[in-house]
């Protein structure tokens, strides 16, 4: 699986998981995050996650990177121009509490993504919210 590790659904998997987790940052090794519960092929803003994407960063003090994928329209093809932004390394404030370290550093991301998602200028497809739905 190219050293992907699914999520565990029971919390003997989790303790494992965090230890796996642990391991690799002491290891000094990339470990990829990707908090959205869907993907939106081309969406063009950021949809908020949840602060829980940053609990192994803050409690490990690890450094955190944002990738931000743009689009522009092309002369000459229908399919858009890709740009991704790479922003950071954010790190957390490790003199605050647990949870603060989680929503300050969540914050520092999602504002640096939200300000790169303005480069894009072309919309594949449009987006919309039927009544009643909820996305997460």
């Amino acid at each position: 699986m190219n050293g992907a590790l699914p999520i565990p659904s029971s919390l003997k998997g989790m303790k494992n998981f965090y230890d796996a987790i642990s391991y690799l940052i002491a290891k000094k090794k990339v470990i990829q995050i990707y908090p959205e519960a869907h993907i939106w092929p081309f969406y063009t803003k950021i949809r908020d996650y949840d602060k829980v994407s940053f609990r192994y960063p803050c409690s490990l003090g690890a450094p955190v990177y944002a990738f931000t994928n743009t689009f522009t329209k092309r002369k000459f093809s229908s399919f858009p121009k890709v740009t991704t932004y790479i922003d950071g390394p954010f790190y957390p404030d490790m003199e605050r509490e647990l949870k603060e370290r989680d929503e300050n550093l969540h914050n520092q991301v999602i504002n640096a993504m939200k300000e790169k998602s303005k480069f894009s200028t072309y919309e594949v497809h449009t987006y919309k919210k039927k009544e009643g739905e909820h996305y997460d």
